[in-house]
């Protein structure tokens, strides 16, 4: 009885609430994918929307900036060090590049909100795979059965990334251990992400040939004459 209880005990042992439920690796991977598919599109958001408000000023905008800065040789910083890119601006020797940093309140709100939201919403939504998820071969569903997953359950995973960034990511660790191998947006939209299998295509039996019109099936014999 012992032997049991400690064969069925342990991290590796733990149960599955869905068959082919994906490991934090791949989970992991594909959300890298993601990360980096949302940070491309809000920087073209960006530049977009910034020329568009300088054009109304009468300044210049974010992708006007970013060309002089290449020109000049200019360190480039996109995204989350735009702080630390602007604190050493300020501080910087003479002489020394000069850094151009792509972020602050208004990439901020495009990169998590607008983008960020849209993009997941939208993959959960429609199909349950985002880029990252198609590359890796996994799907997000219902834990209740459903085909897909509705909007406002969409809304909650999304939601739920943030809540398990919190206190040093411990809700994306959180499949780890977990006795179902769920994480914090998991429980919290009622999810779980699934790996897929490629099914293999079943050969029909060939079906002989039917005869062509005009030919017959078996040659006659002409009689000879002599």
């Amino acid at each position: 009885m012992k032997r049991d209880l400690r064969r069925n005990s342990g991290p590796a042992a733990r149960r599955r609430i869905r068959p082919g439920q994906a490991g934090f690796i791949r989970r992991g991977l594909a959300f890298f994918v993601d990360f980096f598919a949302v940070m491309a599109i809000a920087v073209v958001v960006f530049f977009a929307f910034s020329e568009i408000r300088a054009a109304a000023r009468g300044e210049k905008g974010e992708w006007t900036k970013l060309k002089e800065a290449v020109r000049s040789d200019s360190s480039i910083t996109i995204g989350f060090g735009k702080v630390m890119a602007d604190r050493g601006q300020a501080g910087r020797e003479p002489g020394a590049p000069n850094v151009y940093a792509i972020g602050g309140g208004t990439f901020d709100a495009i990169y998590e909100f607008l983008v960020g939201y849209t993009y997941f919403i939208l993959c959960f939504r429609f199909g349950g795979r985002t880029l990252g998820k198609r590359l890796f071969g996994l799907k997000v569903v219902d834990l209740e059965g459903r085909p897909r997953l509705g909007w406002y359950q969409s809304f909650e995973r999304v939601h739920g990334y943030a809540a398990s960034t919190l206190a040093g990511s411990l809700g994306f660790l959180q499949v780890l251990w977990d006795h179902k191998g769920l994480t914090m947006h998991d429980k919290i939209a009622g999810t779980t992400v699934v790996r897929l299998t490629k099914s293999k295509a079943v050969k029909k039996p060939s079906l002989p040939a039917a005869p062509k019109a005009g030919r017959r099936d078996a040659p006659i014999e002409r009689e000879s004459t002599r």
